[in-house]
């Protein structure tokens, strides 16, 4: 019983520890490290306006209901907030699961499964993002629990819902149909085997009929999915093959890369694990054979994995167990006491190295001069009847709804004419990254379509590590690691209110 309540006790502790960090990862970025968390909370918040979003293969139908509920409150700022404490929740409950996992699965030192999840260097910068991989985590972990407890109709129900959070749950979905028909626990027969894994339709079927109720389009999700941009014939013959490996520094942290591949290895030798490392090896095959292609969207490849966090995170506890029992010619003491010298080097240099993923988002910096600017227009409003923007985030604090500004992206014919045509009374807000990258036009074009500059300022953005720090040596070479960008220059940038009087 005693040893029962210390394992439960390291656990919550464990859990209250992660749960400060993804708070402290939310104070240090209360903005967007890229557009799509703002795009998603926006869509979450204005889905009930427009009921299309909640169809919509982009918008995640599952994410998108779910974070409508922090998403609905009054002051848009503060219920941004809300939705990013809502996604370190989410996080957490996937630890706790995760844990749950572990400890019935009786891997020893189950309680540091969580700080082993939590410093996956995409878990980390995802934790406090409204983003739904670490929703899809929290669902896999469910559905892996319930797997192992003999639930297998329930287990699929939760995998169903992976299909609606994000495309990876297709290929888990195919994993969990052929485990389910083999599964003796799911009936005697073959025929209940399959019932049971016809559970894995369930989501997206309902799916299915809400697109086309609302829509009136049976084939709205056929016609709603993004458009592949190279062929899966044409990645098969060695066209645009999506690099899934190269980014391992991102996905399991340079420090845990050594436990994952030996418990890897000795989770497949001692066949334990069995779903968990299927799942890894599933979104990796998916991603390696049909990535290029765009079927997953264009999001960076390692927040993929945040979607299998919690199967890494075990993998990598039995490897971490595996090199602790190894035989290294040391007396029980010493053996002790170099043991923790080693745990403690692992957990420091993963930290040191999410924080350096964190420093490495430079667009996560913009949410300064956007805020600046929004400040700026309180004290001297002027009557808005439409808002177009060129990051996402801006429309997060002025709270309108996103639909008014209608860009297409790449397509700068669209944009100019639709500011041509804006009427009196547009405010535009435009940074000089976004704005001519995605669009094609800069604050200075805009002004000459007969838009008046209120305010333009440009700003030099550093990034949680001072300069000094980021271009010392073991900080260069952590980066080299990672795959990240290796400057240490501060992110310059611009940005322009303009309005039509």
């Amino acid at each position: 019983m005693a040893t029962a309540k210390a394992e439960v006790g390291a656990a919550f502790w464990w859990c209250l520890a992660c749960g400060v960090v993804g708070v402290a990862v939310l104070l240090a970025d209360p903005g967007a490290y890229f557009q799509d968390p703002a795009l998603h909370f926006l869509r979450a918040r204005w889905m009930w306006s427009h009921p299309w979003m909640l169809v919509d293969v982009w918008d995640r139908p599952a994410f998108t209901l779910l974070y409508s509920i922090p998403a609905a409150l009054p002051s848009s700022g503060t219920a941004y907030i809300v939705a990013k404490l809502c996604t370190v929740v989410v996080t957490i409950t996937a630890a706790w699961l995760t844990w749950q996992f572990a400890r019935t699965e009786r891997l020893g030192r189950a309680a540091l499964v969580i700080p082993l999840m939590w410093l996956q260097p995409c878990v980390f910068l995802l934790c406090a993002e409204v983003t739904p991989e670490p929703l899809f985590a929290m669902l896999f972990a469910l559905a892996l629990v319930l797997r192992q407890r003999g639930r297998l109709t329930q287990s699929a129900i939760a995998v169903s819902l992976l299909i609606l959070v994000r495309p990876e749950g297709i290929a888990l979905a195919v994993l969990w149909a052929w485990c389910t028909v083999r599964d003796p626990r799911a009936g005697r027969t073959m025929l209940t085997r399959v019932a049971a894994a016809c559970a894995l339709a369930l989501a997206p079927v309902v799916w299915w009929y809400l697109s086309a109720q609302i829509t009136q389009d049976p084939l709205f999700i056929v016609h709603n999915w993004p458009p592949l941009s190279t062929s899966l014939g044409a990645v098969l013959t060695g066209g645009g093959v999506e690099n899934a490996v190269r980014p391992w520094g991102q996905i399991v942290g340079v420090a845990l890369a050594v436990p994952f591949v030996v418990g890897t290895v000795t989770s497949v030798w001692q066949r334990r694990l069995g779903m968990p490392v299927a799942s890894v090896l599933t979104v990796l095959a998916a991603h390696l054979l049909a990535g290029g292609t765009g079927v997953f969207g264009w999001a960076p490849v390692p927040s993929a994995f945040v979607c299998v966090a919690p199967a890494i995170a075990l993998i990598t506890l039995a490897g971490w167990n595996a090199l602790a029992a190894a035989p290294i010619g040391l007396s029980g003491g010493t053996r002790r006491v170099v043991g923790w010298c080693v745990a403690v080097c692992v957990l420091l240099v993963s930290i040191i190295g999410d924080v350096v993923v964190l420093d490495a988002q430079a667009p996560a910096r913009d949410w300064r001069p956007i805020a600046q600017m929004t400040s700026w227009w309180s004290a001297h409003p002027r009557p808005i009847r439409r808002l177009i923007w060129s990051e996402a985030y801006a429309d997060v604090l002025f709270g309108h709804d996103p639909t008014e500004s209608a860009l297409t992206y790449g397509d700068r014919p669209q944009v100019v004419a639709l500011l041509t045509s804006a009427r009196a009374g547009t405010l535009v807000v435009w940074d000089a990254d976004i704005g001519p990258s995605w669009y094609g036009v800069t604050g200075a074009q805009i002004e000459a379509l007969g838009f008046i500059t209120l305010q333009h300022a440009a700003y030099t953005l550093g990034g949680p590590l001072p300069a000094s720090v980021r271009s010392m040596p073991p900080v260069v070479r952590l980066r080299h690691l990672m795959a990240l960008d290796t400057t240490s220059a501060p992110r310059s940038q611009e940005v322009w209110l303009l309005y039509r009087p």
